[in-house]
């Protein structure tokens, strides 16, 4: 398997096969602070957030596109996987991660409560 190693829009990337991948270090941290959106590129890329250890315990809630869907990750582990749950809402993790994919285009809205 061929490995190409590029920067697209100022991120690194590795492509492999039929598959692509961000490197870490251009991942954001989510901003919870307010309301929030997230638009796919033109691309079709998904976008993937850091989940900072304050924000541990907040839910966050998401007005999902038709053609679009989010998970949450924990310690690697799927937690939330709003395609094949059906929830527009879930609990954010401490030091976790958050990935919105869709349709280039659509947008996620996404609002917070605090922790209880």
């Amino acid at each position: 398997m061929d490995l190409v190693f590029c920067v697209q829009d100022g991120k690194e990337y590795v492509k492999a096969s039929n598959m692509i991948a961000v490197s870490e270090k251009n991942i954001d941290v989510l901003p919870t602070e307010g309301d929030a959106t997230c638009t796919i590129s033109p691309d079709g890329y998904a976008v993937w957030y850091h989940i900072a250890p304050t924000d541990a315990g907040k839910t966050i809630h998401v007005k999902t596109p038709e053609h679009g869907s989010f998970a949450v990750y924990e310690n690697g582990k799927c937690t939330e996987f709003s395609w094949s749950s059906g929830h527009d809402t879930a609990t954010l993790p401490a030091g976790g991660m958050i990935v919105f994919a869709g349709d280039p285009g659509v947008t996620f809205e996404m609002s917070f409560s605090p922790a209880r």
